[in-house]
């Protein structure tokens, strides 16, 4: 099974792309971004979409060897979990070589936020667990146990837990209509 790292190289030889070319685009370091192509560093979301924005690739799809099926089962054993920087957990549940669609599960310890943040494609956050803050466009809105939230691609977003307790959302993302 081919590591989160070495998708990174891949995508990043695909496009022709030094890594110093990569630091450039996303105003990452270059020790760093070594040492995510090698697994030997946790990154952040907002690090994650850079690099997806530098390679033109659905963030998902990092996590993902490649697949055809009309129809996709993933089984709980098989998803790949990243874990993030800043108290976070993200787990792949789902992508697709279409990249028509990418569901992703994020696990928020108290006190912990994401980056801003924004996503060509259609967002849609579910809360399954607990109280999540999420910033759109500098407004802002508290989502407890089964509320949802969806925007449009392009705004720059956050989601922050300011509760006490740990908060798990679903993110569900669709690619730009561009």
């Amino acid at each position: 099974m081919t590591t989160f790292g070495q998708r990174l190289r891949q995508c990043r030889l695909e496009k022709g792309l030094t890594l110093q070319e990569v630091a450039q685009k996303t105003g990452l370091s270059l020790n760093y971004l070594s040492r995510v192509e090698n697994d030997k560093v946790n990154i952040t979301i907002s690090t994650l979409l850079k690099l997806a924005k530098c390679y033109q690739k659905n963030p998902a799809s990092f996590f993902s060897d490649s697949f055809s099926n009309a129809v996709r089962l993933v089984r709980k054993k098989e998803r790949h979990s990243l874990g993030l920087d800043r108290g976070a957990e993200l787990q792949v549940l789902l992508v697709d070589d279409a990249q028509s669609l990418e569901v992703l599960k994020i696990d928020l310890e108290p006190g912990n936020e994401s980056a801003e943040m924004s996503y060509p494609g259609e967002t849609f956050i579910v809360v399954t667990k607990g109280k999540l803050t999420v910033v759109v466009d500098d407004e802002e809105y508290v989502l407890q146990e089964g509320d949802s939230l969806r925007f449009e691609g392009g705004i720059t977003h956050q989601w922050k837990n300011a509760d006490e307790h740990s908060v798990t959302f679903l993110v569900i993302m669709t690619p730009s209509k561009s």
